[in-house]
């Protein structure tokens, strides 16, 4: 029997503390099959792919949001409400975004 997952696709949003750990948790809880991180920094997205807590990242939102059922945004507030306001056109239908 194949194991099942909460989230699939879970697409993180700003990988800073706040982000990893909530990466890192659902991961070691089994809650999550893939994880994908995006930011501006490529730097801080390596370390977070080194730490094990994605699986992958992109610095291009529309690439990581493909196939998203999960969104977290956990960037700088000010950078969330840019990122906001491209989120409509690049979801999926049914993703669940929280922050």
């Amino acid at each position: 029997m194949s194991k099942r997952y909460s989230y699939r696709r879970l697409v993180i949003l700003g990988l800073g503390l706040m982000g990893g750990s909530l990466a890192m948790g659902l991961r070691q809880r089994g809650q999550v099959e893939h994880v994908v991180a995006w930011g501006r920094s490529e730097p801080s997205l390596r370390q977070g792919l080194a730490l094990g807590c994605i699986d992958s990242f992109t610095l291009d939102l529309a690439q990581a949001l493909q196939g998203a059922d999960m969104v977290v945004i956990a960037t700088p507030t000010l950078v969330a409400e840019q990122v906001m306001a491209q989120l409509p056109g690049l979801l999926e239908p049914c993703s669940v975004v929280t922050d």
